[in-house]
């Protein structure tokens, strides 16, 4: 099974879009194969004679075997078109350039409507699982796209002007690590997960930059972080909480929903922490309060860029 963020971020580092095109050529229709019942058991009728009974019972587990192997074949190959077209919309906006489904058409060799909507959903879904930003289609006329931030960081999400990667998906994830460990989380603890994802403080990060400069001071003064000094520490010890706009502009179902996508985290759902935070948004009402049992999650995060680490080291 191949590793769907590795091949988008393979795809993300391509230098010209029209390098995508080669990656996935086939048809967007994947046809039935042409294998026939006569074919699959002509060697078969020649071992000995059978009954009609027997022929047809062969006759049906032999064509449901080549429908379900032609099933296969078609999600699989939706699979590998999403996630083509994953990689080329990210870099349409990592560039800044506009996003037209006529381009889409062509890098994905798809011409049949319904297949394009099949192929552009589970697009959506990689794209949203790894950076929380969705695919919005802005002009019905000219049929163009943009990928749209989940929250409302600066410059749809990348925070400095000019080019680059959108970064809410790891504010999205410190958010949720900031949930599961009770609504803070020490500096110390912070860097010591977020080192297991190859973000290190004073290194440069292909997506996020320098990720100290980024955490501590960009979403600290854009109020999507609370840096402050952990009471009565000595010697001083800082914690990070959920900032002011981090609380208007999203939940805390909303963050656990985000963690929860099958390519992001895999923190299990029965747990303590998991089940009353989700509890806790049910109610419209309720405060940030410390949740218990934060020991029983699992720290099994796929920071977007962490998955291409080893193919693209940090600079």
């Amino acid at each position: 099974m191949y590793n769907p963020q590795v091949v988008l971020y393979n795809a993300i580092k391509t230098p010209s879009t029209l390098e995508l095109i080669d990656i996935f050529q086939e048809p967007c229709t994947t046809q039935l194969p042409t294998t026939t019942y006569n074919d699959a058991v002509d060697t078969r009728l020649n071992e000995g004679k059978r009954s009609e009974e027997e022929e047809e019972e062969e006759e049906e587990k032999t064509t449901s075997e080549i429908k379900h192997s032609a099933e296969i074949s078609c999600i699989d190959l939706v699979a590998k078109k999403a996630i083509t077209l994953a990689g080329f919309l990210l870099y349409r906006y990592e560039k800044r350039k506009p996003m037209y489904k006529k381009d889409m058409l062509t890098i994905i060799s798809c011409s049949n409507e319904d297949r394009f909507t099949e192929i552009l959903m589970r697009a959506n879904e990689n794209i949203e699982s790894a950076f929380a930003v969705v695919i919005k289609e802005t002009d019905t006329t000219s049929h163009k796209y943009a990928l749209v931030s989940k929250l409302k960081l600066p410059n749809n999400g990348r925070i400095h002007s000019g080019m680059g990667l959108p970064k809410t998906g790891l504010v999205m994830t410190i958010l949720g690590v900031i949930i599961l460990k009770g609504n803070s989380i020490s500096e110390e603890n912070l860097w010591k997960f977020l080192k297991t994802k190859a973000l290190y403080p004073g290194k440069k990060h292909y997506i996020y930059g320098e990720p100290k400069h980024l955490i501590t001071k960009d979403l600290v003064r854009l109020n999507y972080l609370k840096y402050q000094q952990v009471p009565n520490s000595n010697p001083p010890q800082y914690e990070f909480l959920w900032g002011r706009r981090a609380l208007k502009e999203t939940t805390k179902k909303e963050v656990l929903d985000f963690l929860a996508n099958d390519n992001v985290i895999a923190p299990n759902k029965s747990t303590t922490t998991y089940g009353k935070a989700r509890r806790d948004e049910e109610d419209a009402n309720s405060e940030m309060v410390a949740i218990p049992g934060t020991n029983e999650m699992a720290m099994l995060l796929l920071l977007p860029g962490a998955a291409a680490s080893p193919l693209y080291p940090s600079i």
